[in-house]
Order: C-alpha cells, then sequence, then structure tokens
C-alpha cells in the first residue's frame, strides 16, 4: 500500500504544476469560448489518474515523473529525484537516514503513519458522498415527473442533473415556462456532454489527492468552467439576444444555501455570480482567438501530458563538462555494470568526504529509486568506479595514480569497503603490482603479470585461479575474511566451496589501514615471541632475532588453537661466559608448545595465550615448562 501511496504522492506532485499552469493559462483565456478552458483540465485529470505516460523532448515539465523514489524509505541514503539539484539537495538533506543503532526507520514510519492518513480521508470522503446521496434521494421522493426524465420538486430551490446511465433532471416547482425552457436546455446540455460522468470522476480524483489543495482549486475552477461553457452552449443554440433573460433565470434558481456539491452523482448550479456576469458579456467569438485559444491548449497539453525524455547522457555531459565522446564511454561502462539511470547529480553520498580533489563523484539514481555513486577522474571525464550506496564496489579499474588519496590497500579511503562482501560485486582493482579480481565474496589476487595473462587468455571466469596466487573469501553472514593460497582454495573448491569447511583451508586476513598483512596464527604467535623474547634478553644482549620452523597448529570448532613448533633465538655474544664468543652470532633453541582461545575478528586472544617449553631428555616431548622458567631472574 506504501508503494501505491507514493506513487499518488508522485502524481499529486506533477498535477500540483500542471493546475497551477492551467489557472495561470486561464486568464489570457477569459475571452476565449469557456469549452477551450473546460477541455484543458482533463490534461490536470490525467496526470493524477494515471501514473504512466509517454515521454517526449516537448515535454513542459521542468522536473522527473517519479520525484519520489518508490524505495526511498529503505534506502541508506534517501534523495529526492525531482531532476533539479538545487531542490533535490535541500529536501534530501532534510530526510533522516537509515540508523543501524535505532531498529525503526524513521522515514518508513512516516510512511506508513501518511499512507494510514492518506486512507483515513479517502474513506471519509467517500462516506460523505454516499451520506450526501442517501439524504438526497429521502428529499426527492415526493418529485413530480413532469415529462420524459424531467422531475419537479417542491422543495428544491436549485436544479441539478442526477444518476449516471439514466439520469434525471431535478427542477424547483413554480419556474415561469421562459425560466424552465432555459434551465431545462442547460441540464440537458449537461447530459449530452457526459458533464454528469466528468464531474463523477472528478470526485474520485479529488477523494484520491483530498490532501492537496490545488486540487480541491481545480475541482472548484473546473466545474464553474463546466457551467460557463453549458450556458455558453445554450445561449448559442438559442441566440444571444435572451442574454438577459436568460440570466435571469439564473438569478431566479439562485439560493444561498448551496446543493451538496459533493456528491459525485448529483451537482447544482453554483458560482452564480460568475456565470451571470459570463451570460451579459456572452457574443460571438473572434476566429482568430479560438484558433489561437485552440493552438495554445493543443501545445499545453501535450507537453503537460508528456514526461521529459530520460536522457541520461545528455544529463552527464551537462553535469560533468564531459564531451559526447567521454560521456559515451561512460555510458558503455555504466551498461556493461547493468546500471540504467534516470538522473545524475553531484555526490552528497557521506562515503564520498575525504576524496582527493582530482576525482569527482556523482549520485546516479534509478527509475526504481536505487542509487549508486560514480567516480570520475577530473582531468579527462574518465570512468574509474561503480559504487553502491554504501560504498561497496559494483564494478571499476583503480589504477596507481590514484594511490594513496582515494585507494589504499583493497578498500577506499572514503568508504569502509571490504572486497568480496556483495555477492552481486565484481570487477577488478590494480594498485602497482597486484591485480584484484572480485567476483562475488572472492578476491583473487594476482601479479600484474599473472593479470596481463589471463587478459591474454580470455578473461574466463573459470580460468582465472590458473594465474592467481591467493584468494580472499568473505563467508556470507561473517565480517571477517580468509586467507587462502592458490593450492587451498583449489582443495577448498573441489571439496563444494561449503562455507562452514573453508576454515579447514583458509586462515584470517586482517587488513590493518596502513599496512595490510595476511595475519596468520602463525605469524600472530612468532609476533608475539619476538616481543616477549626482545623485553626478556634486550638488556642481555644485542642483534637480537628470531625465527619458526616445524609449525603444526590445531584449530577445534569450540574456538581453541594449539600449535607445535621449534623456535630460535638468535643474538650476538657478550663475552661474560665464553670470551671467544664476543660479537659473534650465537642460538638458542627451544621445542615449544602454544595454547590460546581464538578472539574476536578471528585473531588469538593474546590474554589467554600460554607457551610450554618441552625439557624431556628424550623420547616425546613432554611440554610441560612454561617458557618463563628459562628466561633470566634478573
Amino acid at each position: 500500500m506504501e508503494k501505491i501511496f507514493l506513487s499518488v504522492l508522485n502524481m499529486s506532485l506533477i498535477g500540483a504544476f500542471v493546475i497551477a499552469a492551467i489557472m495561470l493559462v486561464r486568464l489570457p483565456l477569459k475571452k476565449a469560448p469557456k469549452a477551450i478552458s473546460y477541455a484543458l483540465w482533463a490534461v490536470a485529470g490525467f496526470r493524477l489518474m494515471f501514473p504512466f505516460t509517454l515521454e517526449g523532448a516537448f515535454s513542459l515539465l521542468p522536473f522527473n515523473s517519479t520525484p519520489i523514489p518508490h524505495d526511498i524509505a529503505t534506502q541508506a541514503v534517501p534523495r529526492i529525484d525531482s531532476g533539479i539539484t538545487v531542490i533535490d539537495n535541500a529536501i534530501s538533506a532534510a530526510l533522516p537516514a537509515v540508523t543501524p543503532a535505532i531498529s525503526t526507520n524513521p522515514l518508513q514510519v512516516w510512511l506508513t503513519v501518511g499512507c494510514c492518513i492518506w486512507i483515513f480521508g479517502i474513506v471519509i470522503m467517500l462516506i460523505y458522498s454516499i451520506v450526501s446521496i442517501t439524504l438526497l434521494n429521502r428529499r426527492l421522493r415526493s418529485a413530480i415527473n413532469v415529462g420524459d426524465n424531467i422531475y419537479e420538486a417542491v422543495n428544491l430551490k436549485t436544479p441539478f442533473v442526477m444518476g449516471l446511465f439514466r439520469s434525471k433532471i431535478y427542477i424547483p416547482m413554480g419556474l415561469s415556462g421562459e425560466e424552465r425552457r432555459y434551465i431545462v436546455l442547460h441540464e440537458q446540455t449537461h447530459i449530452r456532454r457526459h458533464d454528469h460522468i466528468i464531474k463523477m470522476l472528478a470526485y474520485f480524483v479529488l477523494c484520491l489527492h483530498w490532501f492537496n489543495p490545488l486540487v480541491w482549486a481545480a475541482f472548484i475552477l473546473m466545474g464553474a468552467d463546466m457551467e460557463m461553457s453549458c450556458d455558453e452552449r445554450v445561449m448559442k443554440e438559442l441566440g444571444g439576444d435572451i442574454k438577459n433573460a436568460y440570466s435571469q433565470s439564473l438569478v431566479r434558481v439562485a439560493s444561498e444555501r448551496k446543493m451538496l456539491n459533493g456528491s459525485p452523482l448529483a451537482f447544482g448550479e453554483g458560482g452564480m455570480k460568475e456565470r451571470v456576469k459570463n451570460v451579459l458579456n456572452f457574443k460571438k467569438h473572434s476566429r482568430v482567438i479560438i484558433i489561437a485559444a485552440v493552438i495554445l491548449v493543443a501545445v499545453l497539453s501535450v507537453g503537460f501530458a508528456v514526461n521529459r525524455t530520460g536522457d541520461a547522457q545528455s544529463q552527464l555531459q551537462k553535469i560533468t563538462d564531459a564531451t559526447h565522446e567521454q560521456a559515451e564511454r561512460v555510458e558503455f561502462y555504466l551498461a556493461e555494470c547493468g546500471i540504467s539511470y534516470q538522473t545524475i547529480a553531484n555526490s552528497i553520498n557521506p562515503i564520498t568526504e575525504g576524496m582527493d580533489t582530482d576525482w569527482q563523484a556523482y549520485d546516479l539514481l534509478t527509475e526504481d529509486g536505487f542509487s549508486y555513486v560514480l567516480i570520475l577522474r577530473k582531468s579527462d571525464n574518465d570512468f574509474t568506479a561503480i559504487l553502491d550506496h554504501e560504498g561497496r564496489l559494483i564494478s571499476g579499474i583503480i589504477d596507481n595514480r590514484v594511490t594513496p588519496a582515494l585507494y589504499i590497500n583493497g578498500e577506499y579511503k572514503f568508504a569502509e569497503i571490504i572486497l568480496g562482501t556483495m555477492d552481486d560485486q565484481s570487477g577488478i582493482l590494480i594498485e602497482d603490482d597486484i591485480a584484484i579480481y572480485v567476483k562475488g565474496r572472492k578476491a583473487v589476487h594476482m601479479t600484474i603479470d599473472g593479470y596481463n595473462a589471463w587478459v591474454a587468455a580470455g578473461e574466463n571466469d573459470a580460468d582465472v585461479y590458473d594465474f592467481a596466487e591467493y584468494v580472499i573469501y568473505t563467508p556470507i553472514g561473517k565480517d571477517e575474511q580468509m586467507y587462502m593460497r592458490i593450492d587451498d582454495y583449489n582443495a577448498w573448491a573441489a571439496a563444494g566451496e561449503n562455507d562452514a569447511d573453508v576454515y579447514d583451508f583458509a586462515v584470517p586476513y586482517i587488513d590493518d589501514g596502513s599496512d595490510a598483512t595476511i595475519k596468520t596464527y602463525e605469524n600472530q604467535l612468532i609476533t608475539y615471541l619476538s616481543d616477549l623474547f626482545t623485553e626478556t634478553y634486550s638488556p642481555h644482549y644485542d642483534g637480537l632475532r628470531y625465527e619458526m620452523s616445524n609449525y603444526e597448529e590445531d584449530v577445534t570448532s569450540s574456538g581453541g588453537y594449539t600449535a607445535t613448533f621449534f623456535g630460535t633465538m638468535y643474538h650476538l655474544g657478550n663475552g661474560l661466559d665464553v670470551p671467544d664468543d664476543l660479537g659473534k652470532e650465537q642460538e638458542g633453541n627451544f621445542s615449544l608448545k602454544a595454547n590460546a582461545k581464538i578472539g574476536a575478528g578471528g585473531l588469538l586472544d593474546l590474554s589467554t595465550i600460554e607457551i610450554l617449553a618441552d625439557n624431556s631428555p628424550k623420547g616425546a616431548p613432554n611440554y610441560e615448562v612454561p617458557i618463563e622458567d628459562f628466561f633470566p631472574k634478573n
């Protein structure tokens, strides 16, 4: 129902502009036949009733047909898309964005409440109409048929037509023969022109757009044009010399108490003052005026009935100052990404904050309300990358000229992008001597030579692993990334590429920002030991360094970690024990075992780590002595 409500809002905005334009156009049409002004209201009705229409370069609408996207309530950065940048930016900045910490979306709540109020208003309007018709029928039970479909009622002061298919004319009792003739002919003209049906449709449009004051104004003015055009038709049939008598009959039936004009199936003769003035001023219209008025109305009708042509390329050229060739190149990339956008504007997306000044970001909005960010190089308006509204890569080629301002170690500096976090993510990232092919949740890393060889082989998805060195994979529903050497990846692929099994083939990959490294448990452990040994032995030795060999690890499903390895500490002799060793590199060897828990982000929880040494003289190692027992006591 919210989508229907949004469609009505969009139609109401377009309709409001058309109504305002018609109200202005009515001023120069005062001397033209009222039938022309009356016909012009059909365009407003069309825009208010139908959410679809044709597109044309001759559209007079200054903005898009769907300024409010249908998914605006679910957009992370809600944005209006009228096509007028100043208005879009001003309104969009005031809209509440989605806040992860809040369980409900404020804009979604507003939309739901607005939809409920809108439905309630429609119900009230329809109930009013039904009640009006019911009460009017009761008053007409005593009406007397005086011939054909004409009825007289003693309790009426205003004539009107009632009924759709078997329309009846009700007139006040006691009219003179001349007055009766004029009034009956007037009502019969309404029926012949199907005005009673048009009035009913207009009322239902008013029910849909009851919240729009301009629609109420249009309903009233259309009714006035309808009545005056009908008066002119009667005088044209009977001759202009009846103006005085006809105007007197209008005054005769005028009543201070208005009829129930809100009823869609019955309407009286309102706006008597304007009608009388129009009748008294009636004269045969000049042919020039009629032709000019018809041409004006025809142009306006077509101009208001069609939408602006969605010329995306011209929009891109206008806002980016790109040449035709540059724009065509960008459009080609967008088409390859499957993106057909309706409007383009300078980006207000927060993810573009802090972007290098050599680059420009633009917000692309589709007809369905989806938003993307296009990154272009300012120097030549060349295509760089396509991001979704949250900053995740859709497609793009990033070269080393962007580094480090825009692109650092697999992520954009101005956006928290994790490669391979979207199932439909794809593209190539190139930085220095590495090429990363993003394919869904996999980021396949190749050397530049390997990438060029893959390109020469045809860039086949299935073959990319033959040219890769390693793969970084993001399991579904997980924030962590897993690193696999290409042999490990092939083994995982052969096992079925099951997320639950990836931990048997991969180790965590952690990006520290300035220096992205593969944080395996092994290098995390050797870093820990290096720090521990340096702190302990640096007061006694110089030239400290460490190595680890024969490393074997075991990770349990409950998050336990165990590893056995052979550790070697190298240092320069100080000559205290053996004078001849002064300045010579010495080594100390340990057979060790490490126990720890795996903490947040797939890293070892260093507060739980325990290093045990083997002190058995021979046979199987026992790993019973804490490593600290071997450290100097002072």
